[in-house]
């Protein structure tokens, strides 16, 4: 194992040459392999001296027996170099790394602190030393829901240095939990659009209500992780088993919310239909739960231990046929374990509630209540709804009985407003919505949980300042699951948040009885409570703004004759409506699994451009990545990029995305510069595949795969430094055919003539950046265009929801000639092409309004646009599309005619 990466890992400065001359052996040693020998030479040295630079030898000891992981060896020799040198920091900061790996959280910290004093007590302390001290400290502090004193080490860490984006991540999140608020509060040398970016997935659910940011995140989250782009572990075609196997991937199989809402789901599976396995990434808790999870399971298998190629070596020796997801981004979370593609159906459920960004996941699990039709444009995954509700609930839970009022704090005649959500998913606007709802409540309280003390304060001094009293807010201690469960019983109205509802918190209440009040939004994760109520019949209970969900809370605290018939309504509904029918629930599911095993063998295809098979590529020692600069991402032909890699990758070829290029919804891994050095020092070639993504520059993908198959020796050497990181480029496009840094003749195949024109025939404007503007549009059209749909790259769509949006289409006109419109011609539609200067003011407004950027419609575009109309009608007549100036006569008499009949 290798040294610490830390500033105090080094070797101190010596003093004498003796010191330094043993070092130096020491060193040659290690760096040979031969630690053991630079330990025995730094020991025998050690015997022999009473040198006042015996400490040094000491630390250097430690580094070496933390590196060959004897830990208690480690500390036993930092102590002793701390012993015989108290004050050099480095010694107590590689101290606390030893004990922290032998989980000795508490001696960790002291060490820490130590380390801390000394560096504070230094004019100039070691800036780097002093950050690794910072985050150690920050880090076990929050393992130990020490938070405010985390919040303050990790504050000072990004005061050292602010380009930390990991700890920002974790400060935020800190925030969170303390609801020090704003949470996104800019730090010192730290912009607001920093701290946005650095928002991790879990805490964008509870920060936005945007699906678009909350898929940013995802991605933005997974993009640095080396993703293997190989070996793909299970067959695409499947397997061909009597019972469907299913797995459960989970680190959450103990004492939580999953495992309390998925128990009866493994229990109730048809065992003629479906095998059950359940692959366990936590620790042994010795709860109930756990054992009757395990005991649900036909194979429980723990994987806690091995890595994540293990544990997905162990997933497809066990055949499976669907892996479900049960983690997402949540904490103990392990994507890399889903990257190798253990199974050849992979479904993301229940643990987030969000996209996961992952290309390696398939579908995700919901209904179609909680993730509509605009929110599926924002999932890299491919929807599988539920007839009813996304979430199974277990019917089995059990609650303690309920104390009096009084011995929960609670006045006896006091309207009791609860939320039981974890402070992380609060936030300012609601938090000041229940503090009106109490003002205009008389006799009202809020009974809620708060992380700690801290954050007890902060809510505390929020509820001050808009002038309501401390005793108004009950702060509810933690405790086991059925005296949690026996609160509900003597609170009157349960009050949800958005735009992170409660899921579990939710069904919970409504299994006890309890009427619960929800604020739907867009996104997934703020639709979870409408979807539990719609399920057990109580729709009337979901608001879609905050103005309503206040008006509705004051209104039913003050109608008890109406609140008690929702309670009876409540009472009634648990047993007869599916929110808790979890054996047709599960039944559903299991309809669900075989119908996805048996049309889909694991795989979908990528496109309907898949036509050759590049399966001998797959047996050779070559990594194909396709690159795209991030100036040209907003172009059309990025579609065809994705098209041309997923056929690829589809079909066993070695391929994956450069990490940064990727669109949301590639189903072809992203891989990193550092993977690609791992890959080339293994002896694989690395293959850059690099086309000029400009206006005309069309990419097919079948004939980029037979380019690849039938020319493989012609690929060309590096040609540009950009690409140090690749051994061969095949690059193609009429700048670098003309260049000679690509052999032109053989990039002729990859343009498809019908589609293809030459660059320097589209008069320019201003507006040329947004190159993949395009027009669905009805059979109605006013003069000149009136869309029906705009799409433009900022929409960020997957490459299956262009292709979907673009089959529908009875016709499409575009601004710009781009691979969006090739791929609309491939999907049956016709074409118009309107040079941008020609469209109508009004068709300018309405994709300024979208856009939030002007066109620049003037009379001089007019006038260029003009001038070339004659070369613009030559060239679409000789490549067969179809040209029409924006007349509306004409164009409302092309759309009817019967090129664009059905």
């Amino acid at each position: 194992m290798a040294k610490p990466r830390t500033a105090s890992s080094r070797t101190p400065r010596k003093s004498t040459s003796n010191i330094a001359d043993l070092s130096s052996v020491a060193h040659a040693l290690e760096e040979s392999g031969d630690t053991a020998g630079a330990i025995k030479l730094y020991r025998d040295w050690l015997a022999r001296t009473d040198s006042p630079d015996a400490w040094i030898a000491h630390f250097n000891v430690g580094v070496l027996l933390n590196g060959a992981n004897d830990l208690a060896g480690a500390e036993e020799s930092y102590t002793a170099a701390i012993a015989l040198n108290p004050g050099y920091a480095a010694s107590h900061v590689n101290l606390g790394h030893a004990l922290d790996r032998q989980g000795r959280d508490l001696d960790a910290i002291a060490a820490w602190s130590e380390a801390l004093k000394l560096l504070d007590a230094t004019p100039n302390p070691d800036q780097e030393a002093l950050r690794v001290t910072l985050n150690s400290l920050g880090r076990r502090l929050e393992a130990l829901e020490r938070i405010p004193e985390a919040l303050t080490m990790l504050t000072r860490s990004l005061a050292v240095q602010p380009d930390q984006e990991i700890v920002l991540y974790h400060l935020i999140y800190l925030r969170q939990q303390q609801c020090e608020w704003p949470v996104l509060a800019p730090l010192p040398g730290i912009s607001a659009d920093n701290m946005l970016a650095a928002v991790s997935p879990v805490a964008m659910l509870a920060i936005s209500d945007d699906p678009a940011l909350q898929l940013h995140a995802a991605v933005r989250h997974r993009e640095p992780l080396p993703l293997p782009v190989m070996p793909r572990f299970a067959p695409v075609a499947g397997y061909s088993h009597g019972r469907l196997r299913i797995g459960y991937l989970s680190s959450n199989f103990g004492r939580h919310p999953v495992s309390y809402l998925t128990a009866e789901l493994y229990e109730l599976h048809d065992r003629h239909r479906v095998e059950v396995f359940g692959f366990c990434g936590s620790p042994e808790d010795n709860s109930e739960i756990r054992r009757r999870v395990s005991a649900a399971m036909d194979h429980f298998i723990r994987i806690d231990q091995m890595s994540d190629e293990d544990a997905a070596r162990a997933i497809c020796d066990a055949e499976i046929d669907i892996l479900v997801d049960l983690q997402g981004h949540t904490a103990g979370a392990r994507p890399n374990i889903l990257a190798y593609h253990p199974a050849p159906v992979q479904i993301a459920y229940l643990g987030f509630p969000g996209t996961s960004g992952m290309p390696e996941i398939d579908y995700v699990l919901a209904d179609r209540y909680v993730l509509t039709e605009e929110s599926v444009r924002h999932f890299s995954e491919k929807p599988l709804y539920l007839p009813d509700c996304f979430q199974v609930n277990d019917r089995k839970r059990v609650a303690a009985a309920p104390l009096g009022r009084a011995e929960y704090g609670l006045p006896e005649d006091a309207f009791v407003f609860c939320t039981f959500n974890k402070n992380t998913k609060f936030n300012p606007e609601f938090f000041s919505a229940w503090m009106r709802i109490l003002a205009r409540t008389p006799n009202s309280v809020l009974w809620l949980l708060a992380a700690d003390e801290g954050a007890r304060e902060n809510l505390v001094r929020y509820a001050l300042a808009q002038g309501v009293g401390r005793e108004r807010l009950i702060f509810a201690p933690r405790v086991p699951m059925a005296r949690y469960l026996a609160r509900f019983a003597v609170a009157d109205l349960f009050l949800d948040i958005s735009p992170f509802n409660g899921g579990t918190t939710v069904a919970d209440a409504l299994w006890m009885g309890l009427p619960v009040l929800t604020c739907s939004g867009r996104s997934f994760a703020s639709r979870m409570g409408g979807s539990l109520l719609n399920a057990i019949g109580l729709p009337e209970l979901i608001t879609t703004s905050l103005g309503d969900y206040e008006e509705l809370a004051v209104g039913l605290a003050g109608d008890a004759a109406r609140l008690a018939l929702i309670r009876s309504r409540l009472a009634a509904n648990r047993d007869t409506h599916p929110l808790f029918d979890t054996p047709k629930f599960v039944r559903n599911l299991e309809d669900i699994f075989l119908r996805i095993a048996k049309t889909e063998s694991g795989h979908e295809p990528a496109s309907p451009m898949n036509t050759f098979d590049v399966r001998p590529f797959a047996e050779r020692e070559i990594v194909f990545v396709v690159y795209a600069p991030a100036f040209h991402r907003t172009s059309g032909g990025v579609y065809a990029l994705h098209a041309m890699a997923e056929d690829m990758y589809a079909m066993g070829c070695n391929v994956g995305m450069l990490a940064g290029a990727g669109m949301p919804g590639a189903r072809v891994p992203l891989v990193s510069l550092e993977y690609l050095e791992t890959m080339r020092a293994a002896g694989m070639t690395i293959v850059a595949i690099y086309p000029e993504i400009v206006t005309g520059n069309v990419l097919k993908a079948d004939y980029a795969v037979w380019w690849l198959l039938n020319y493989p020796g012609h690929i060309k050497g590096n040609w540009d430094g950009s690409f140090d990181w690749a051994d061969r480029v095949i690059g193609f496009g009429p700048e670098l055919g003309r260049s000679g840094r690509c052999d032109s003749t053989l990039t002729y195949p990859l343009y498809d003539p019908d589609f293809f024109f030459p660059n320097d025939a589209i008069p320019k404007t201003e507006v040329t950046y947004y190159v993949n503007r395009i027009f669905s549009v009805a059979e109605t059209i006013q003069a000149p265009v009136n869309p029906t749909c705009v799409l433009n790259p900022a929409d960020n769509l997957s490459y299956r929801q262009l292709r979907d949006v673009l089959w529908r289409s009875k016709v499409v006109i575009s601004n710009e000639w781009s691979g969006t419109l090739v791929m609309a011609r491939l999907c049956g539609a016709p074409v118009i092409y309107l040079p941008s200067p020609l469209l109508s003011p009004e068709v300018q407004n309405t994709v300024e309004h979208r856009l939030g950027a002007a066109w620049g419609y003037s009379e001089r575009n007019v006038e260029l646009a003009r001038q070339s109309l004659g070369a613009l009608k030559a060239i679409h007549q000789e490549r067969k599309a179809t040209w029409l100036p924006s007349l509306a006569r004409e164009v409302r008499t092309w759309i009817q005619g019967a090129k664009c009949k059905p």
